[in-house]
């Protein structure tokens, strides 16, 4: 629904942006056949003119011709400035696009797609738990991954990995074999999992366990169901000067 709303601005404004300025172009054009015309009628009059009544004509035209070429210089700038407004809207209109979409993106809103890793985690003894799963998201997370996704259910801000009688994700259980996939640089997940020490280190010691980590040309994640916050609210720009006013 934010995504309809934008682009409705955004095509409303642009329709009213271009009305203006086909409505300035027909004023100039306006202005000039005016000009033509006159011109066209003083000639067929001047044919019978003294030259005192051709002197005092002249003098007429040349006032009216200076008083129509700053009217149309008026014009021309109010349409440069119509253009660069319909530019300046584009650009924010663009920008409020590009952060739409990344805030869909890290709270899981819409499916993504995009080079990245497949991780897969098998583990026939079931001895990885929910905080193994939760530091290798974090590992994760510290290389840059963009979206995450565990047995094909969306990891977001929100989203619980809990450890009661197996491994819940959300409201979920999920079990071996724990298929990770990340969005993201490639070269710089797999050099952040193979540094020694780390979680994959530490998980590859277990028994029976195994990780195998491949890179995926295109990716494509699921979107996340929307979490329900509890607790945060969002603060208005009232609430904001309330709050400094108060200190």
């Amino acid at each position: 629904m934010g995504t309809t709303k934008v682009s409705g601005l955004k095509a409303l404004q642009r329709r009213r942006l271009h009305l203006s300025i086909t409505f300035i172009a027909v004023v100039i054009g306006f202005l000039l056949v005016t000009q033509l015309t006159m011109v066209t009628d003083i000639r067929v009059q001047l044919s019978d003119s003294t030259p005192e009544e051709l002197a005092l004509v002249i003098s007429d035209l040349s006032r009216e011709r200076d008083q129509l070429s700053q009217e149309i210089l008026e014009i021309e700038g109010r349409l440069g400035e119509a253009r660069s407004q319909e530019q300046n809207i584009r650009t924010v209109m663009d920008s409020a696009e590009e952060a739409q979409s990344a805030l869909k993106i890290t709270t899981g809103q819409g499916r993504v797609e995009g080079p990245g890793v497949s991780i897969v985690l098998i583990d026939p003894l079931e001895q990885v738990t929910a905080y193994d799963l939760l530091l290798l998201v974090r590992e994760l997370m510290i290389s840059g991954v963009e979206a995450l996704a565990i047995n094909d259910k969306r990891f977001v801000a929100g989203v619980e990995l809990r450890q009661i009688d197996g491994i819940w994700l959300a409201n979920t259980p999920i079990s071996p074999p724990y298929r990770v996939e990340v969005i993201g640089e490639p070269g710089t997940i797999e050099q952040a999992l193979s540094i020694r020490g780390g979680i994959t280190d530490s998980l590859a010691r277990l028994d029976e366990v195994s990780i195998t980590v491949n890179e995926v040309p295109l990716l494509e994640l699921p979107a996340a169901g929307l979490a329900k916050w509890r607790y945060s609210q969002i603060l208005t720009n009232n609430d904001e000067g309330s709050e400094e006013d108060a200190g």
